[in-house]
């Protein structure tokens, strides 16, 4: 099966290599997004945001060190505030994350991936 689908992937992260591997067994060679070697820009995350119909927060890993560090808890952070946090700091963004055409999901847990396809 050949799909238009990337995943937003971080190799070091288990969640992300399984999802990758539920996919591959599907059939799916999605393109890999390795967003901690080529930092994303703010105007993909505010595609993501769009095709992911949800607020900007929803980017955010909240059980990375630096969430509360940099304090990105403050529930008054502007979207521009946030993608502008995870330009500088990739290991912010949630993950993984998969898109297919107009539409983009959280695979967590893996299992959701597969509602994209």
């Amino acid at each position: 099966m050949t799909d238009d689908v990337q995943v937003y992937f971080n190799p070091q992260c288990s969640t992300c290599r399984n999802g990758l591997s539920l996919l591959e067994d599907k059939g799916v060679k999605p393109t890999l997004v390795k967003y901690m070697d080529t930092k994303v820009t703010a105007d993909e995350l505010e595609a993501l945001v769009k095709k992911l119909k949800a607020p900007a927060r929803i980017l955010l890993r909240e059980k990375d060190k630096l969430y509360k560090e940099l304090g990105m808890d403050d529930p008054t952070l502007s979207d521009r505030d946030i993608f502008a946090a995870i330009v500088e700091h990739p290991s912010l963004l949630q993950r993984p994350i998969i898109v297919k055409g107009n539409k983009a999901m959280i695979g967590r847990p893996i299992e959701k991936m597969l509602e994209i396809l």
